[in-house]
């Protein structure tokens, strides 16, 4: 009887440690993006929207993947947004719950804009990010909430204006870059 409660009991430790270990990666993981990054929730949501929906827009334009149709197009853009948020919640618990306690001092917010767009020229990509997820839920949920009157039609120029409005707003935020960083030496 005690060699079985033994064996459980290394077992058990075993198990721990496995998941102690499979945390401080986790975590590690985190850090290391969040330090790449540097940027809060709403920017790391965006971003990971961004680089799927722009990596599925290219597949659908490029015929590997058959492109969505009608108001289903849209409705399946909110809920992609949806699924990477609830990722990124899952992950960030422990943060959320920091930035919900110290949200009631008023002095961190979720997302500072005016901080945002005074280091758009150190993190460029991460505005683009905001930009284009902002323009595309925008865009999305107004086509969907309309489809009455718009008859949305979906398919591959759906995803070509995806795209299309992606290379705009990288070009435009790139130039402004580049304008306020010679400004700024």
């Amino acid at each position: 009887m005690y060699i079985y409660y033994s064996k459980v009991r290394v077992l058990v430790q075993k198990k721990l440690v496995e998941g102690i270990l499979t945390l401080k990666i986790i975590s590690s993981f985190k850090k290391a993006y969040r330090d790449f990054t540097g940027d809060s929730i709403i920017a790391e949501i965006a971003l990971i929207f961004t680089v799927i929906t722009v990596v599925n827009s290219i597949m659908m334009v490029a015929g590997w993947d058959q492109p969505k149709q009608g108001a289903f197009a849209h409705l399946h853009l909110l809920g992609r947004l949806g699924i990477v948020s609830l990722v990124v919640v899952i992950f960030e618990y422990d943060e959320i719950l920091s930035l919900l306690k110290s949200f009631s001092s008023r002095q961190n917010i979720l997302f500072d804009w005016r901080n945002w767009l005074s280091n758009t020229y150190k993190n460029w990509f991460s505005t683009v990010a905001v930009l284009f997820t902002t323009a595309t839920v925008l865009t999305t949920a107004s086509v969907y909430i309309l489809q009455e009157m718009l008859e949305p039609v979906g398919g591959e120029r759906f995803y070509w204006n995806l795209l299309i409005l992606f290379a705009i707003i990288t070009v435009s935020v790139l130039a402004y870059t580049m304008i306020y960083s010679r400004k700024s030496s």
